[in-house]
């Protein structure tokens, strides 16, 4: 036990300043804070040894640390770097050091008896130890320690075994805590003093044993026992550093409190352990009088559960398309080997369609992760999808879960009772060409292009004064463009009623056209007619007067370049927008306005009746178009492209030889064969590299050299329709290969999908709907509609919400996609698999091998098919 009492040294060659008291007792190992035996003296005070620093500091007094030393179980001092001196080296270190002074006996030669020695007189001295006199007044003397008082018979005892006179009154507090975080727990720790392992964090926090001792008046903390430390428990006094570390073996350990100040103590569980720790600390302390007492107290440390991340690795692999590649051994392990974890290893990144096995055991990738616990990991081999050689990369996880063991204290968190560790596997695959080395032609397609629309459109021409020779000429040339492009589209469902105004309105030629040629010839003269005002109500007074052809789309088009100068603008508007709403059937009027005076127009947005606008300065909701010159109308008044463009060759795959200098060498369509020596006549033509025919529902074009094609649709379609062109390439040494580009048609009031996945809602009328790629939610709406399926490999998992609602008769096609399934028409009904659940109904299907195709599937709510709807028409699986 030790306290700073606040005395001088005893001696002239003791330090002065404060004292540290320690009290030694038999066999007692006393530890002092000093380095080594360079830096202190021992000085002898009686039976008492006195440790200096020689660099000043406080000074220890080891009560009856001689005295003891002369037993058969003498103390000894542990110094901070581990060192422990027995007496039998200190005593030869100890200044004027006398085994006499330890316990003098009386009655030697030179005492006077009464058990201590006297010095003999001699001459200068106080006195004669016969005859005293002259002697100095009275002094009252000082000493370095406090007074003890002895009584004989009471106070035989050494101040070892001093029983105090006070009751013990200090109060003594044990707690543990991991300070970590702003919330680290107050009552415990965590397993291996590593809280966030599981998340990478491998920096070792301790957790600290806290011991505070409450004193009542005078009393001062000098030591305390510690005891309970579980086997492999690690214990650190002054710091949490390696060298901080002190043997808790035996299962206690006392701390010096110098000062009455416990040094920083921090405790590690055995490794890998989570069970709680409960110790016992003994709180030694004295008071003001010197007497001892003590206090003691019991605490638990809760340790947490910590899983530790287990070790994982191996190797990338590589190997050719179409076979089983090797994957290097994969070693996952747990560092917590005592059996409280267990361990899970999974595969992340397989491709779809790809498989996975160890010899035994198999997993096709369908986008989720492979548990291969239990697997052979040093077996696995990866064969990547058919004929695929896109490289690809793995992810293995190792997962370790720590099984707690939940004491009184419970869990701190069961967040880290997993820890995770991962690495990739970067898997090359090898192209490997056809045993041939010709190219190889993929198929392209099917590409969706809905036909044109039946169209009437209504050209309103201004040719008032304000437009001059050039500005009229540049007009005819974009209505012309315009013209052209709406007849290309659709040669046989195009009608065009020309009007022109100035200061009064008129048809042009007889009014309304269904041939290109009869209106470019009634636009030839528009660039003379410049002249006289500018009359609206005039101009839409008369379109109002137009008859438009039944069921053909309507569309109008206003085009002006300046304000209005006579007529009463605002009445002729008013009623034209009247006959647009009520007597027309979803008209389309575009308003232009050509030139400077048109920017600002108060009128032309009033006309206009769509959403288009790139002009600011009309109030919002009132748009018209607005051009600065007369260049920009022609680009400004074309209609959607009716062409599909692309190149067959781009997805083509190369053999070990180029592709010839003209790859392809000819294509197919309905039975014939076209090339370049084909000879030019009516529907075909041939320019150079280019063979472009007429087709039975519009016009196809191919240039031989480059692989780049471009189809226009020129028919209206009662169904989806397909043109199919087979076509052949060639590399340089003649090797040749066939795939097909397929091009659908559909009916102008098809809906159709992307790649992505959407929803799509149909109209009021008898739809046509495709969703094509994605994940799709389809609605027909009202009508007769019909759900088109063109290919189970990419049409995604589909939901219809409203088939046959209200009584309508809708039909859900698989044609095509039998089509290309190659599943003989007589089989297709076969290969539909109907399954109901809740009252939806689920449909996929099967290709040719009875497999079910991943991936696709059509859920048709609120409705129960089965296959004698393949028989009642409503599924269709061959249209012929």
């Amino acid at each position: 036990m030790a306290t700073s009492n606040g005395n001088s040294g005893s001696g002239t060659e003791k330090s002065t300043g404060a004292e540290v008291i320690i009290e030694a007792t038999p066999g007692k190992t006393i530890k002092l804070p000093v380095e080594s035996l360079a830096s202190i003296q021992f000085v002898q005070d009686g039976g008492n040894l006195l440790v200096v620093p020689v660099d000043g500091g406080n000074t220890y007094l080891l009560q009856d640390f001689l005295t003891f030393g002369t037993t058969e179980n003498p103390p000894n001092i542990e110094l901070e770097n581990g060192d422990v001196l027995e007496i039998g080296e200190i005593t030869p270190l100890v200044q004027g050091f006398s085994v006499a002074d330890i316990n003098p006996q009386a009655g030697d030669d030179n005492s006077d008896g009464g058990g201590a020695n006297f010095r003999p007189f001699t001459d200068g001295s106080i006195g004669d130890p016969l005859g005293i006199s002259d002697l100095l007044a009275p002094t009252e003397l000082a000493f370095s320690r406090e007074e003890e008082e002895e009584i004989i018979g009471e106070n035989e005892d050494s101040s070892s075994t001093r029983t105090p006179t006070d009751d013990p009154g200090g109060i003594i507090t044990l707690n543990f805590s991991t300070p970590i975080g702003g919330a680290a727990p107050a009552a415990g720790g965590y397993e291996d003093w590593q809280p966030n392992q599981n998340v990478g964090d491998t920096t070792e926090t301790p957790m600290q044993m806290l011991v505070e001792f409450t004193p009542e008046t005078d009393e001062e903390l000098t030591s305390i026992d510690i005891s309970g430390f579980p086997a492999g428990t690690r214990f650190f006094v002054g710091g949490s550093a390696a060298g901080d570390e002190v043997d808790v073996t035996s299962g206690s350990y006392s701390v010096l409190a110098a000062g009455g100040v416990l040094p920083a103590m921090y405790l590690l569980p055995p490794a890998n352990s989570d069970a709680d720790i409960v110790l016992t600390v003994l709180a030694n302390f004295v008071n003001g009088t010197g007497d001892t007492g003590t206090s003691e107290v019991t605490g638990t440390a809760v340790i947490d559960a910590v899983a530790d991340a287990p070790t994982i690795s191996g190797g990338d692999a590589s190997g050719d398309e179409n076979t089983a590649i090797a994957i290097p051994e994969i070693t996952a392990a747990l560092q917590d080997t005592d059996g409280s974890e267990t361990l899970a290893v999974s595969i992340g990144g397989v491709p779809v369609g790809a498989t996975l096995s160890d010899g035994v055991n198999s997993f096709t990738g369908d986008g989720s992760d492979a548990d291969v616990t239990g697997w052979d990991l040093a077996a696995l081999t990866i064969t990547p999808p058919t004929d695929d050689d896109a490289d690809f990369t793995l992810t293995v996880t190792a997962t370790a879960t720590e099984a707690a063991t939940v004491a009184d204290g419970g869990e701190l968190t069961e967040a880290n009772n997993t820890a995770s560790s991962t690495f990739s596997v970067n898997v090359t695959v090898n192209d490997v060409p056809p045993a041939d080395d010709g190219p190889t032609a993929v198929d392209d397609g099917p590409f969706v292009k809905v036909e044109a629309p039946d169209i009437h459109a209504v050209f309103v021409i201004d040719t008032s004064g304000s437009m001059d020779w050039n500005e009229l000429s540049l007009m005819e040339a974009a209505l012309k463009n315009l013209a052209t492009t709406l007849f290309e589209q659709n040669p046989d469902g195009t009608a065009i009623t020309l009007i022109d105004f100035d200061e009064t309105a008129r048809f042009i030629g007889g009014g309304t056209f269904t041939t290109l040629e009869s209106v470019l010839d009634a636009l030839d003269p528009l660039d003379a007619w410049s002249g006289g005002n500018t009359n609206y109500e005039d101009a839409l007074n008369l379109t109002r007067t137009v008859d438009f052809v039944p069921g053909y789309d309507q569309a109008i088009y206003f085009i002006s370049d300046g304000q209005p100068t006579i007529g009463d603008t605002q009445a002729g508007i008013d009623s034209f927008n009247d006959w647009v709403t009520n007597d027309l059937n979803n008209a389309k009027v575009y308003s232009v306005g050509l030139g400077g005076d048109a920017e600002n127009s108060a009128y032309l947005g009033q006309i206009d009746n769509t959403p288009d606008d790139n002009n600011l300065d009309p109030a919002a909701g009132d748009p018209y178009l607005y051009v600065e010159s007369p260049e920009e109308l022609s680009a400004s008044l074309q209609p959607a492209d009716a062409w599909v463009t692309g190149n067959v060759l781009d997805n083509d795959i190369l053999g070990s030889d180029p592709l010839a200098d003209i790859p392809i060498v000819s294509f197919t369509y309905n039975g014939v064969t076209y090339d370049l020596s084909s000879t030019s006549g009516p529907g075909v033509f041939v320019d150079g590299n280019v063979v472009a025919i007429d087709t039975e529902f519009g016009v196809f074009e191919l240039n031989f050299e480059t692989g780049e094609y471009a189809y226009q649709v020129q028919s209206d379609v009662a169904d989806f329709e397909t043109e199919a062109f087979s076509y052949t390439i060639s590399d340089d040494d003649g090797s040749t290969s066939s795939a097909v580009l397929t091009i659908t048609i559909a009916p102008d009031n098809a809906f159709t999908g992307t790649a992505a996945s959407e929803v799509i809602s149909g109209g009021d009328a008898n739809d046509y709907i495709l969703g094509a790629g994605g994940d799709d939610t389809l609605s027909g709406g009202d009508g007769d509609d019909r759900f088109v399926y063109q290919n189970a490999g990419v049409d995604g998992n589909d939901v219809i919400e409203d088939f046959g609602a209200n009584g309508d008769a809708d039909v859900i096609d698989l044609t095509a996609l039998f089509d290309q399934l190659g599943i003989a028409a007589a089989d297709r009904a076969d290969h539909v698999v109907f399954s109901e659940a809740g009252g939806d109904t689920t449909i996929t299907v099967t290709d040719a091998a009875d497999s079910e195709i991943a991936g696709f599937s059509i859920v048709v709510e609120n409705a129960s098919l089965n296959s004698s709807d393949i028989t009642n028409g409503k599924i269709v699986v061959d249209e012929s």
